[in-house]
């Protein structure tokens, strides 16, 4: 049975043959224990979806601009971070590190240390550490105790981690370092935007926060054409969205984040929530918002300086891949910050005083 439910990836066409690899997922949505449930390995490609048609989202298609979002929010958990965890802790296991009964800390601004805690008994793990900054909203932080772990509040949480495992002999998992973490999306989800264009991608904007996704997802379209152009979208300086980090704060990043961009755009915290709420169809977070309203500026600059035609596919069109990483609910207490000024886009909920 469990063979008939599992069908090969036709849709990727030339895919398999290029890694070397058959590669299997489940179509039934049957999935016989939670560990394979949670192997994003197992899953359909997520939604792909065309903003075309909706002007604020994309306000450059009458210069032929066709700007998708790759809705990564779809994977269980609700982000992205389950491919780099379960990469992660399943890179361990082949390396022979037995995982039964060991404690994990992880420095995170919490969708990745919530998917490590989901992944945790799968693999054995006992406890599960998490050290996230001060900017973590408190939902987020809620979330994690939910999910089991034991949350600390501190700054420099990169730092902590690494002397907090040395001194306690714990394992740390080290996503702003492991090259596991780039190479999970570059595996994935990079040969999944590939195909899903019909290999007419050629423009990739990804917010650079640990640098897996953006970093991954990128250099693999990179190899398959060298011609790609690649956004990464920080934080302005002084604006906390949590996920991406200013040019400060990836001074802490082992990973190579600028590696391979083409440009870099900074965009505001105000600029970040905004754009969330115009994608509210998609339920997108603000570092997805964020991600958009870096595009919006890089198209714009690209424009004016006569940039954009280059960018063209075979097709004529410049096909622009942006990502969406979570759902905003997980920072919903954020959008209530009057300094957003998010006026009729975040209404007021009108309460009748005796109601109170």
């Amino acid at each position: 049975m469990k063979q008939e439910r599992y069908l090969s990836r036709v849709i990727f066409g030339k895919l398999a043959p290029v890694l070397g690899v058959k590669i299997e997922m489940n179509v039934s949505g049957v999935f016989e224990s939670l560990g394979e449930y949670l192997n994003p390995s197992n899953h359909r490609p997520t939604s792909l979806v065309n903003l075309s048609a909706e002007p604020e989202l994309n306000p450059f298609r009458s210069q032929g601009v066709v700007i998708y979002a790759k809705m990564l929010s779809e994977l269980p958990g609700g982000n992205l971070k389950l491919i780099p965890a379960w990469n992660m802790l399943d890179s361990l296991q082949r390396d022979g590190i037995d995982l039964k009964g060991k404690t994990l800390i992880t420095a995170s601004s919490g969708n990745f240390a919530g998917a490590v805690c989901k992944l945790a008994k799968i693999f054995g793990v006992e406890k599960v550490i998490v050290i996230v900054s001060p900017e973590t909203p408190e939902f987020k932080r809620q979330s994690l105790r939910l999910a089991g772990a034991y949350v600390f509040v501190r700054r420099k949480g990169v730092q902590l981690a690494k002397e907090w495992a040395e001194a306690n002999g714990w394992i740390n998992l080290p996503q702003y370092d492991a090259p596991e973490n780039p190479l999970s999306y570059y595996n994935l989800i990079g040969p999944q935007i590939w195909e899903e264009t019909g290999q007419l991608v050629t423009f990739f904007a990804g917010g650079v926060g640990t640098s897996g996704s953006s970093g991954g997802i990128g250099r693999f379209l990179s190899e398959k054409n060298p011609a790609m152009y690649r956004l990464g979208v920080i934080r302005a300086p002084g604006s906390e969205v949590s996920g991406v980090r200013d040019r400060e704060l990836l001074k802490q990043v082992g990973l190579p984040w600028e590696e391979g961009l083409s440009a870099v755009q900074e965009v505001s915290k105000v600029d970040a929530y905004r754009r969330s709420l115009q994608l509210g169809a998609l339920s997108a977070g603000p570092s997805s918002g964020f991600t958009l309203a870096g595009v919006h500026q890089e198209i714009h600059s690209l424009i004016q300086q006569g940039g954009l035609d280059r960018l063209r596919n075979s097709a004529g069109n410049v096909y622009v891949v942006t990502l969406i990483y979570d759902e905003s609910f997980l920072y919903i207490d954020e959008y209530d910050d009057p300094d957003l000024q998010l006026g009729c886009d975040f209404p007021e909920i009108d309460i009748l005083p005796e109601l109170l």
